[in-house]
């Protein structure tokens, strides 16, 4: 078998490479935050053997805090790149926070004998962050993706399979080296057998070649799903835009006309929001605007279909829905929103049009609730109003 130094050579040899390839081959050419979060997952891990190497110079409880909380922030940032892949942004300190509190721990520790600080926060930190990494893409796997053919997946798709197979391979071995630590202990014959530095070395070194086999890739899926991403949501917002709120309202119609089902479809005005505008200036719009967004986000259901039509006018969509459920949800909404404007000294009020159809066009539909909004505007703003159903007109 090979000697550990020997091991921690060619980890670092294939590092270097690995960065080169994601970072001036991928990330330089097209900024793709998946391949930016894994060149420095690359630098923390490589910055973390390195300190670990430097212990007798700067001392072992300095060394293992560093370099334990390295490790961690370069799992962390694994996860954050499986993100990225979702257009989800992570803030610094959510991937910072793991690593900072796995340093504090490692440099605290007094350990037992010859065993370093920290070793167990160390792994049980690496088995949870490059787990999440691996429920991450293994939910991303699960999702529809495109296909060139029947039956043909797309080399994006592979890449994931790849990634997520090691991710969740890095994950298991950590749990597993954290359960027998703490079970059998670090000089245990099974524990540096099997769980020592040698297979650690491999396991790291693997993960490296399929970062650098996928990296690739997955930024240029990164990419088109960013690029699509934005051609189907408002900018401000993030909803749904006119276009996209079209493409899912209609086959929700179409399934409701199919299957005997009721589809609500509710229109929103904010009153008296020019003024705000006006008074305060458009950035104050602005957060009003998301704040509407937000509490939409929040009181809706996964399935329901929220856009934004323009300026301060927005639709949903709710299948599966009757007046009923409209009404609570738009209750649900009003809430989240009064709440959101509880300390600002002018806050709009919302009317709310809702008209509900089992299928038909959805210009009809749509055409229905604004009438019902143009009620709650007649009949003084800050209310719903739900269109009589067509045969009763």
């Amino acid at each position: 078998m090979l000697d550990i130094d020997t091991l921690r050579f060619v980890q670092a040899i294939t590092a270097v490479c690995a960065f080169l390839l994601v970072y001036a081959g991928t990330y330089r050419r097209i900024r793709a935050p998946y391949a930016g979060w894994w060149s420095l997952a690359v630098i923390a891990s490589s910055t973390s053997t390195v300190t670990y190497l430097a212990a007798d110079l700067v001392g072992t409880r300095a060394a293992s805090g560093i370099g334990n909380g390295l490790a961690v922030v370069g799992a962390s940032m694994i996860w954050a790149s499986a993100r990225s892949l979702r257009n989800t942004r992570t803030q610094w300190w959510v991937w910072a926070g793991p690593g900072v509190l796995t340093a504090a721990v490692s440099a605290l520790e007094v350990p037992q004998g010859e065993a370093w600080p920290g070793g167990l926060t160390l792994l049980l930190g690496m088995a949870a962050m490059t787990g999440l990494a691996a429920v991450e893409l293994w939910s991303l796997v699960r999702e529809p993706q495109p296909r060139r053919s029947v039956g043909e997946p797309t080399e994006a798709r592979v890449a994931m399979v790849a990634m997520a197979v090691t991710a969740t391979t890095i994950a298991s071995f950590y749990l597993a080296r954290g359960i027998v630590f703490l079970t059998q202990g670090p000089d245990s014959a099974l524990y540096q057998d099997w769980f020592g530095p040698r297979m650690t070395t491999l396991l790291v070194t693997l993960m490296l070649v399929v970062v650098t086999y996928t990296v690739a890739e997955l930024s240029r899926y990164e990419m088109s799903h960013h690029w699509r991403y934005r051609a189907d949501h408002d900018s401000l917002t993030g909803l749904h835009n006119r276009a996209a709120f079209q493409d899912r309202a209609v086959p929700a119609l179409n399934h409701a006309a199919g299957h005997g089902e009721t589809v609500a479809c509710v229109v929103a005005d904010l009153d008296l929001f020019k003024e705000i505008n006006d008074s305060r200036g458009h950035a104050a719009g602005d957060a009003v605007l998301v704040a509407f967004a937000d509490a939409c986000r929040a009181a809706v259901r996964t399935d329901d279909v929220v856009a934004r039509l323009g300026g301060d006018e927005f639709v949903a969509i709710l299948p599966h829905a009757d007046a009923q459920v409209a009404t609570r949800a738009i209750e649900r909404i009003s809430t989240e929103f009064a709440l959101a404007g509880a300390a600002e000294p002018l806050w709009p009020t919302v009317s709310f049009g809702v008209a509900v159809g089992g299928g038909g066009s959805l210009d009809e539909l749509m055409a229905r609730a604004d009438q019902a909004l143009y009620g709650a505007k007649r009949a003084g703003r800050a209310r719903t109003v739900v269109a009589a159903p067509p045969e009763a007109r």
